[in-house]
């Protein structure tokens, strides 16, 4: 995930909210999701980003960046929550 000072997700306490992510340098929401009516919400707050000098997207830029794991299946997780 890329993250650039922005945003945090300002959330009140509700039992039907909840925070699945944090950003490390500050501690504040980045990933949360709630239930709404019959439907269902999922807030990311950082930028999803693809994989460095991964084969699955041909990707060789950014040698220079850390990618400690891919976002991939956190983005699959969030949709298929929503889309239940």
């Amino acid at each position: 995930m890329l993250y650039y000072w922005e945003p945090a997700l300002m959330v009140e306490e509700n039992p039907r909210v909840s925070i699945l992510g944090v950003y490390a340098g500050n501690g504040l929401p980045a990933v949360v999701v709630s239930e709404k009516g019959s439907g269902r919400v999922a807030l990311v707050g950082s930028h999803p980003e693809i994989e460095e000098n991964d084969v699955r997207d041909g990707s060789i830029w950014g040698q220079g960046l850390d990618d400690h794991g891919s976002d991939w299946s956190l983005l699959e997780r969030l949709v298929a929550w929503v889309d239940w």
